[in-house]
């Protein structure tokens, strides 16, 4: 769930989709399945890391910009022999 405030991801709930629950006030919920998040990852040519767009990865402390979830941590080490 986004705090509507402060735009970051606070917590992540398992929601049926069911019209029974609605989250707390000054909070928006974000269907995972839908919402693009973007995160490290390593690039295509396997030399480094990247931000890459990818659905369904969002974790609590991102951002949400309104559009996408962006990632809080720091860019990691690439290191080749971990491939």
């Amino acid at each position: 769930m986004i705090n509507d405030e402060t735009k970051i991801c606070e917590n992540i709930v398992v929601w049926d989709g069911g019209s029974d629950w609605t989250p707390p006030n000054g909070y928006t919920l974000l269907p995972q399945e839908t919402i693009f998040a973007n995160v490290w990852a390593v690039n295509k040519e396997k030399t480094d890391y990247e931000i890459q767009k990818i659905i369904g990865q969002g974790q609590i402390g991102f951002v949400w910009d309104g559009e996408n979830l962006n990632t809080n941590l720091e860019k990691p080490f690439f290191d080749p022999s971990r491939l």
